[in-house]
């Protein structure tokens, strides 16, 4: 796990390259803390950066950027290839030498001898470009769940990449800033993709890459998405979940450096870390988070997993004082303006104290198997949608409850209208308002965002699937949990992303992964395994006790109390009419620099 960056030059445009690419890579040394090497190529029109997380061959033979035995391929490489090992016996087979153990050495021969054919081949996280010397071209791919983030930007005299925006930002260049990121914000509460607070700077489309012609000054976007049907037995879907998720979680634990599970107590951390205890030929770490209010507290839940497993378990307890003094230091991990992603802060942060370098993490089985409470209204709200006038989802408007407003998003006749209504922070009009910018300027973004085209066909439980993956955990949980942990020095993994239980899961019919609860195909896979207390329980998400904080914060009361715009709504807030998502969100789109 690591950090890349890297500029292409464009015809005679002067600028002192290498010092770029520095400051490209000295911003991001906090997920690159181990090493930094660069490559510059002999026509000093290409440059690759990176930033080393040792994870696999902690030895100086993992430095990046690695060449190829010949020179004539060259690779930036941020992730981890879970099947590097098959993929190298192949090679082996096929005539190629290995001289390090890491998986980027195998990327570079798999390129060698497949191309870009050998992209649908890797299974994991991964973000890389590759130098093509021979055919002076440079590869860019990113993996197909968008596990690892990667932004580039073109103009008239440069092509850059780089893993984080902060490190676009450290370039002597006027990036201008993207107007509309504020409306995405108030609306998401996120950043969707493909863009950023940056003008022309965007995500590259996950499972895809992009070739950039060297010669032509030219780039062009394919993907190399390769979804593979498994042929399941309907009469033992239990068994396969049960088989491929524990096949995963194996070859996510692949490390040479200490590595740990995050344990919230749900479902989902507690079969990673049950499953993970199985492999581990050591005694495994543990690692959670608490708070002293005893409402958001699950150490009960947790040590019924610790003392079933025996893990070596370690417990912090996150204050009021120390999420104050650690507000400055948030805002410059975020990378991009989130209402998500505190809770990964502290829990890398105590995983780093802890002494691990790698974790893995329970996210991405609510979105895939249905545990979200949108899974459960998804057929209603179609139902709602057919019967009911527009005008009247417009009512809501006359509230006062900015819950209910959101009931208006449910007037725009398409799918992300009905997401919105369970996940937006503010309505269309309550954005306008606080932004004073027409409401036509608002629709406009979402329109830009062309959702529809890919749910049009998909039934009410499938479309909720899409759009928790592609929206809320693809643009928030997944690029927050990335920057997050990264900002500590700690590699996140998420074994429910495997690319064999994301195709086993897609294979499965919507009926069977509905049933009679939420994630039950995934709990009754593993009954015998699972304790009756952790799933036969009420939904509780991770989340922090920050209705009562917000409320005892004197920078965010403060904020509020001076920006006579805002007054109103605070004054709600501290009545307990309003969520504390709505205020951080306010918060970020008001304080948000970098």
């Amino acid at each position: 796990m690591c950090r890349i960056s890297g500029i292409i030059s464009k015809q005679d445009f002067k600028q002192n390259i290498l010092d770029w690419a520095n400051l490209m890579s000295e911003s991001m040394f906090r997920g690159g803390p181990d090493s930094a090497g660069i490559y510059l190529s002999d026509n000093k029109q290409l440059i690759f950066a990176h930033r080393r997380l040792s994870i696999l061959d902690l030895t100086s033979a993992g430095h990046q950027p690695m060449y190829s035995d010949d020179k004539n391929i060259i690779i930036t490489f941020n992730g981890e290839i879970y099947n590097y090992i098959s993929i190298k016996n192949e090679l082996i087979k096929l005539g190629y030498f290995f001289k390090t153990n890491t998986d980027t050495e195998v990327i570079i021969n798999a390129f060698k001898a497949w191309g870009e054919a050998s992209f649908s081949r890797f299974e994991g996280m991964f973000a890389f470009a590759i130098h093509d010397v021979l055919n002076n071209k440079v590869f860019i791919a990113r993996d197909r769940m968008g596990i690892k983030p990667l932004y580039f930007y073109n103009d008239k005299n440069n092509f850059i990449f780089g893993s984080e925006i902060r490190s676009f930002q450290s370039l002597p260049i006027s990036f201008e800033e993207n107007t509309n990121w504020k409306i995405y914000m108030l609306i998401f509460g996120h950043i969707p993709e493909p863009y950023s607070t940056l003008k022309n700077v965007f995500s590259l489309q996950k499972s895809s890459y992009l070739v950039y012609d060297l010669n032509k000054n030219y780039y062009f976007v394919k993907s190399f998405i390769d979804i593979e049907n498994i042929r399941i037995d309907k009469n033992n879907f239990h068994s396969d979940i049960n088989i491929y998720l524990r096949k995963s979680v194996e070859s996510h634990l692949i490390s040479d450096a200490p590595i740990g599970v995050f344990l919230s107590g749900g479902i989902d951390s507690s079969l990673i870390s049950i499953i993970a205890s199985e492999h581990k030929k050591e005694e495994l770490k543990t690692l959670s988070i608490n708070f002293e209010e005893t409402d958001f507290n699950e150490t009960i839940y947790q040590e019924i997993i610790v003392n079933k497993i025996k893990s070596n378990h370690t417990k912090y307890i996150v204050t009021k004082n120390q999420f104050s003094s650690s507000i400055c230091d948030l805002f410059q991990a975020m990378d991009q303006p989130s209402t998500d992603g505190i809770n990964t802060y502290f829990v890398s942060l105590a995983a780093k104290e802890a002494g691990l370098k790698a974790v893995l993490s329970g996210l991405g089985a609510d979105e895939l198997l249905g545990g979200y409470p949108s899974f459960g209204r998804a057929k209603f709200l179609e139902i709602l949608h057919h019967y009911i006038p527009n005008f009247i989802f417009n009512l809501s408007y006359l509230s006062t409850n900015y819950k209910v407003r959101k009931v208006s998003f449910l007037s725009i006749n398409d799918d992300l209208g009905k997401y919105l209504f369970q996940r937006g922070v503010f309505s269309i009009k309550d954005v306008a308002k606080f932004l004073e910018i027409p409401e036509s300027e608002v629709k406009i973004c979402l329109e830009n965002l062309y959702i529809n085209y890919f749910t049009q066909n998909l039934n009410p439980f499938d479309k909720t699937i899409f759009m928790e993956s592609n929206l809320y955990m693809q643009n928030q949980l997944l690029k927050d949990s990335d920057v997050m942990s990264m900002w500590h020095g700690l590699e996140l993994r998420v074994p429910f992303l495997d690319q064999q239980f994301v195709n086993l899961c897609q294979s499965i019919d919507s009926k069977t992964k509905q049933g009679n609860f939420p994630k039950s195909l995934l709990v009754n896979s593993f009954l015998e395994e699972l304790p009756n207390e952790i799933w036969n329980r009420p939904k509780k998400g991770f989340t922090f006790p920050f209705q009562i904080w917000f409320n005892e914060l004197p920078q965010i009361e403060r904020f509020f109390m001076e920006n006579h715009k805002y007054s109103a709504i605070f004054d709600k807030f501290k009545k307990g009419y309003v969520h504390w998502s709505r205020i951080w969100a306010l918060y970020l789109t008001q304080k948000w620099k970098k």
